[in-house]
């Protein structure tokens, strides 16, 4: 049986890479006694299917894993039956059961929405970002998969909203962005942090920036 698993990750489960989070899913599922169908083929191996990496370092309460189960299970039944064997930081908030034939999640993906936060001192405004989108152009500089070389690309046509929101908590600004996501087009939130630091001359700190992933379809 295929299902679509949605879960949060957060805390210090932050810091866990994409290949340790595919590991802990299927050690989750062998001490569960949850057995996966396999792929064929000369390497085969269990159908997990995430629908999107998350970038380390980011949380979520929204990210989409896909399996096929040995076995049909009812879906709050498997659903408890992984989180038991979660540690802190991740949580199961979902399974739904899919049709067999349905393609896999990795493949529908194309936009993602997340909220990020950073302290009012960079002085960051609705009207530094309304002068940066209104560029022409909006060059950034993207790391190429297989040659590992940095290109510059124009993101603008990947940027699909972004804006800052009237809630200002702690003297931090908070800002919400919605860009593409899948494997036609992609733009990874530091990549849009880079070029908005180099518009509006400012060094942002890393340890200065918390980001969430809110949405992903």
């Amino acid at each position: 049986m295929k299902y679509l698993i949605k879960f949060s990750k957060d805390g210090m489960m932050k810091y866990i890479s994409h290949l340790d989070m595919i590991r802990l899913f299927n050690r989750a599922f062998k001490r569960a006694g949850i057995e996966l169908e396999h792929s064929q083929g000369f390497n085969p191996h269990p159908k997990l299917v995430f629908a999107q990496p998350l970038s380390l370092g980011y949380t979520s309460d929204c990210e989409l894993a896909q399996i096929d189960t040995v076995e049909a299970f009812k879906e709050d039944m498997l659903a408890h039956m992984i989180n038991d064997q979660m540690p802190n930081g991740i949580s199961i908030l979902s399974c739904k059961k899919q049709e067999k034939e349905t393609k896999s999640i990795a493949a529908g993906i194309t936009e993602a929405a997340y909220i990020i936060k950073l302290p009012e001192k960079y002085h960051i405004s609705n009207e530094v970002i309304r002068d940066f989108i209104s560029q022409e152009e909006i060059i950034a500089y993207k790391k190429q998969k297989r040659k590992k070389e940095l290109k510059a690309v124009n993101i603008k046509p990947m940027i699909r909203e972004i804006g800052i929101s009237n809630d200002m908590v702690d003297n931090n600004i908070i800002m919400n962005i919605k860009i593409d996501c899948g494997s036609s087009s992609n733009l990874n939130p530091d990549v849009l942090l880079k070029a908005l630091e180099a518009f509006a001359d400012v060094d942002i700190k890393p340890e200065d920036i918390e980001i969430k992933r809110i949405l992903l379809q």
